[in-house]
Order: C-alpha cells, then sequence, then structure tokens
C-alpha cells in the first residue's frame, strides 16, 4: 500500500523539477518502505529519474575494482553493495573524479533496521586524503566539488554473522551546455600532391556548421605539426555535433583537399560526436572511429592526394 502511495507521487511529480536534495529524502523514503532494495532501485528510483530528466547509472561493488570514473553531469548514479561484519569488512570505499565544479548531492540506505555508527563520508584526494563532509546513513550530504579526485566511504560496524545490503547514491549538476573541442596536431602526405616540391598544409574545420579560422600554412612540408584547435558550444538537449575537418593543399588557383577519410565516400572527415557517450563515428559510413579525448589517427584510402591526420576530440560540461 505505501509503495502504491509512492508510486502514485512519482507519477504526479513526473516532468516537474525538483531540488536534488528533496529528491534525494523520496528516494531515502521509498527505500525504508521496500524490503528488497533491487525493487526500490528498480521501480521508485526509476519513476524519480523520470521525474528529473537524469541518466541513471548502475554500479556495483568490486565492478572496475570500485573505481566509478569521471561523473557525468545530470546523472543519478546508484551504487549496490554490502558489509559482512564476520569477514571484517565493516566498510566499502569507491573512487570517483570530478571534471566540473558544482553541486553534487549524496545520499545511502540500508536494509538493516540498525547500524553502529554507520556513515557516509567523502574525501578529497591530492596531497593525502582530506575529509571533507559525512553524514548518518538515510541523510542527505550536499557538497560544492570542484575538479579533483575523490572517494565515497560507507562504514557501518556489524556483528560477526551480519550481512547487511546498502544502497547509495550520487546525484550530479545538471549540464546546460557543452563545449566541444578539437585539436589536430600532425598530418602526413602519403602520395604526391606537387610536382617538384612538397605540400603546403593547412587545416580547415567546421564544428556544429559554424565555420572557424584555418590554421597556418606549413609551407613545403611532407611531415608538418599543427597546434591548431577550434571548439563550438552546444546545447545540453543535443545528442550529438558535427566536426568536420579538411586537410587542405595551398596552391596558386584552387587548394587541393587531401583525402583523409577511410571511407571511400568523402574526403575530407565528418564526425558525429555524442557528447554523454563519448563516441565517435565517421559520418560517411557511420564506423566507429574512437572515444572523447583518445589520440586518432585517420587516412585515406585513394591513389591520389592521399594523406593522414592526427587529431583529437574532446568536450567539457558547463553547470
Amino acid at each position: 500500500m505505501k509503495g502504491q502511495l509512492l508510486t502514485n507521487l512519482f507519477a504526479q511529480l513526473k516532468g516537474k523539477k525538483i531540488p536534488a536534495k528533496a529528491l534525494s529524502l523520496l528516494l531515502i523514503a521509498s527505500s525504508s518502505m521496500f524490503a528488497n532494495e533491487a525493487i526500490f532501485a528498480q521501480k521508485q528510483s526509476a519513476q524519480a529519474v523520470q521525474a528529473q530528466n537524469l541518466t541513471r547509472i548502475n554500479f556495483k561493488e568490486g565492478q572496475n575494482n570500485n573505481g566509478i570514473g569521471d561523473l557525468k553531469g545530470n546523472a543519478l548514479y546508484t551504487i549496490n553493495g554490502a558489509l559482512a561484519g564476520g569477514s571484517g569488512n565493516t566498510s566499502d570505499t569507491y573512487s570517483f573524479s570530478v571534471k566540473v565544479a558544482g553541486n553534487y548531492t549524496f545520499t545511502s540506505s540500508s536494509n538493516a533496521t540498525k547500524l553502529i555508527n554507520d556513515k557516509l563520508s567523502i574525501l578529497k584526494v591530492g596531497r593525502g586524503v582530506r575529509l571533507i563532509g559525512s553524514t548518518g546513513v538515510g541523510k542527505v550530504l550536499s557538497l560544492r566539488l570542484e575538479p579533483g579526485s575523490y572517494r565515497l566511504k560507507l562504514q557501518g560496524e556489524t556483528s560477526p554473522r551480519s550481512h547487511i545490503g546498502y544502497t547509495a547514491s550520487i546525484i550530479t549538476p545538471k549540464v546546460k551546455s557543452r563545449t566541444v573541442t578539437l585539436n589536430v596536431f600532425k598530418a602526413e602526405a602519403l602520395s604526391k600532391f606537387d610536382t617538384g616540391s612538397h605540400p603546403d598544409f593547412y587545416v580547415q574545420s567546421r564544428l556544429d556548421g559554424v565555420a572557424k579560422p584555418n590554421s597556418s600554412t606549413k609551407g613545403n612540408n611532407n611531415k608538418p605539426t599543427f597546434n591548431y584547435q577550434s571548439s563550438q558550444t552546444m546545447s545540453a538537449d543535443k545528442s550529438f555535433m558535427i566536426v568536420k575537418v579538411n586537410l587542405r593543399d595551398s596552391d596558386p588557383g584552387k587548394d587541393e583537399r587531401a583525402d583523409i577519410n577511410p571511407s571511400n565516400k568523402a574526403n575530407g572527415i565528418e564526425m558525429k560526436y555524442f557528447p554523454a557517450t563519448g563516441d565517435i563515428y565517421n559520418n560517411a559510413d557511420n564506423k566507429f572511429l574512437g572515444r572523447a579525448g583518445s589520440t586518432l589517427t585517420l587516412q585515406g584510402d585513394s591513389k591520389k592526394h592521399r594523406a593522414k591526420i592526427t587529431l583529437k576530440v574532446s568536450h567539457k560540461d558547463n553547470t
């Protein structure tokens, strides 16, 4: 009956904005009304996420050696694990990193009716490890975190034969926009471009349909290096951005475009970049190229004016 009441409440809240602290309290309240933590996580949290339009990310104890990684914006992380007093396991620690400064909300709940010295703590990792905040299980901890490395620690002294399951959650700040950045590092001619000389390469780019300034021209150089960067901000509501890159040989009259696309359907490279997942695809054939922040080397497949280029695409969340 209580579960149905909460279900109706979340249904009424669907599409409405709820402060992070209020959402966390609703999650805690719902957890106490369900004997099975899995039911709580699957039913009540799902509806809360839907109401808040958060991306839901599930994490289990032992996964990636308890390393959560970089926290994504506008997300609800749900962490499930257990403490077993008989094995001396009275605490669990999870590492995570913050890339964007903002307000982060932490909560936890347990299937035990009573714990001794139970608490959730957040520690900053830098020159040593420093406690920056803690609260009891079942309560809300809201902290403003700056970019850096952190640990989430769950503590609960248990009896020798007890086995206590827990659920912790992290709510990250809402992302308002994302700034996508293209870096081009170097290029190399793989076929002949000019008669009697090497090519005079320069880079062109267009991000989200916006033309960016060209790089400087590297005259008479088969293997030029670039320190080229261009950026464009996109709405957080958009799922992807088109990043176009051309490598051109400066010549009198008409500049020749080098073939740097692995697909035979295009010469310039047009990438479809998904910031939420970090996936990068070739828009010419929809083949996977790589991940955000990784260095990619792409080369054309034609016999004439063939070259390769080394670049990187990344982004920063703006809250």
